[in-house]
């Protein structure tokens, strides 16, 4: 599976379980749920979905 796809089910799947029956787990993610009508940038959830919280950015 490429990298994008991998992200975007990670992504998806952290934002299935902090907006639970908002949308379609199994589909793409909509747009307005990333904060950007485009949905380019994903920084708006970037707290939703980090990783390890506690790590610094680099």
């Amino acid at each position: 599976m490429p990298l994008y796809e991998q992200l975007h089910a990670y992504v998806r799947g952290r934002l299935c379980s902090k907006y639970p029956n908002r949308f379609d787990c199994n589909g793409p993610i909509p747009a307005h749920i990333l904060g950007n009508m485009w949905a380019q940038m994903w920084n708006d959830r970037l707290d939703d979905v980090i990783p390890y919280p506690d790590t610094p950015l680099v």
